[in-house]
């Protein structure tokens, strides 16, 4: 019976709890059990994120202005020349039938200056006496300067077969010099290898790659959809992969105006000039970085979650916790950065969306 007694009181809570819980659940107002969240004040960034290489802004690739073969290289990848210095040597390779016709026009060139420079020489002692009038003597005398041009020239023909070159000329010789104060990148052939000049219908060999590592650009592509929201002139930040505390301002240079087509998506070339000065030292060609660029900006706007949004055909709609009940609202969005998108028309600040999820 004692047992019986001191069950009755636990009872009688047991059935108070109930009561209690079912009449707060019947007596509180409808929004409270429907998840809301409330219309605020915001910003909203639009950005993407590029990855791109460092290149040098001064890059070039040496090439020969002659054929033949490498005879000797100078230097070493890694090593920094200064304009004019000696890359390389070409030793050329004469075609015998070019030398035998040249040694031929020196032959005859020289035996014909030999003739017409004794004749020249005897006039030129019988117009002194009074022999032979002033226009004999001027025809002799151009007859021999024509006949010391063509020998000159034929002197001239032979040494730039055989050599490849003419002597005293610095614009051609043998020697392959920098064309710019830098350091060597490459090397991409061996002493020994076969070597084509560069002319107006070939690009010629590449004996050495070159670039002045002092200034550097950033090179990436970017999407059609984006490529119209970047102005040349901008400046943006860099992180690099290998520094993580080093950051560079960059700024747009280039931004081609035609697109490459990649596995079906578009995508146009662009560059920006790296601007921060002092840190050249520790960059490489070939160094990944990263840059985060804002493609528009809409500040102190009515901001929600851009999952909140629905849309249908044309409309977009939220549904709005009005007088306790949800109800549907048509709404005008703006700007979005992914996650949170601008509303233009339809809500008001401290207004409750209804979260769905």
């Amino acid at each position: 019976m004692k047992q019986i007694k001191s069950i009755r009181p636990l009872v009688v809570i047991s059935i108070l709890g109930v009561f209690s819980f079912g009449l707060v659940m019947w007596t509180r107002p409808d929004h409270e059990s429907v998840k809301s969240i409330p219309v605020k004040k915001g910003d909203i960034i639009q950005t993407i994120r590029l990855t791109g290489t460092l290149i040098p802004e001064k890059e070039v690739e040496i090439k020969s202005r002659l054929s033949g073969i490498l005879e000797k290289i100078f230097v070493e990848v890694g090593q920094k020349m200064r304009k004019g210095d000696a890359i390389a040597q070409i030793r050329l390779i004469a075609d015998p039938q070019s030398v035998e016709q040249a040694n031929r026009n020196f032959e005859i060139s020289k035996i014909q200056y030999d003739i017409e420079q004794q004749v020249f020489q005897r006039n030129e002692y019988l117009y002194s006496k009074g022999v032979i009038s002033k226009g004999d003597f001027e025809e002799v005398k151009r007859l021999f300067l024509v006949k010391q041009a063509e020998y000159e020239s034929a002197v001239r023909q032979l040494e730039i077969v055989k050599k490849g070159f003419k002597s005293g000329n610095k614009d051609i010789s043998d020697m392959v010099l920098a064309t710019l104060d830098g350091t060597i990148l490459e090397l991409p052939i061996k002493e020994g290898a076969s070597v084509t000049e560069r002319n107006n219908f070939n690009d010629g060999t590449t004996i050495a790659l070159m670039a002045n590592l002092d200034y550097y650009n950033f090179k990436t592509k970017v999407g059609e959809n984006e490529v119209v929201k970047i102005r040349k002139g901008d400046i943006f930040s860099l992180t690099l992969n290998a520094l993580e505390d080093i950051r560079l301002e960059a700024q747009w240079s280039l931004i081609h105006p035609k697109g490459e087509t990649s596995d079906g998506i578009v995508k146009f070339p662009v560059e920006a000039r790296i601007l921060t000065t002092g840190k050249s030292q520790m960059l490489r060609p070939g160094f990944t970085a990263a840059a985060t660029i804002n493609l528009a900006c809409d500040t102190s706007q009515l901001i929600i979650e851009e999952r909140l949004v629905q849309f249908s055909n044309d409309s977009t709609w939220v549904m709005v916790m009005q007088k306790g009940k949800p109800q549907k609202r048509l709404v005008k969005t703006g700007l979005s950065d992914g996650i949170m998108v601008a509303i233009r028309e339809g809500l008001c600040e401290g207004e409750r969306i209804v979260d769905g999820d």
